[in-house]
């Protein structure tokens, strides 16, 4: 990560896509 500008923000929206990836991958299966 290179984020200089809210920094904070783009971590939280990263996780919520990790988050998102995860469980489309856990349904596929």
């Amino acid at each position: 990560h290179t984020h200089t500008h809210t920094h904070t923000h783009t971590h939280t929206h990263t996780n919520i896509r990790m988050t998102y990836y995860q469980r489309e991958n856990v349904s596929k299966g």
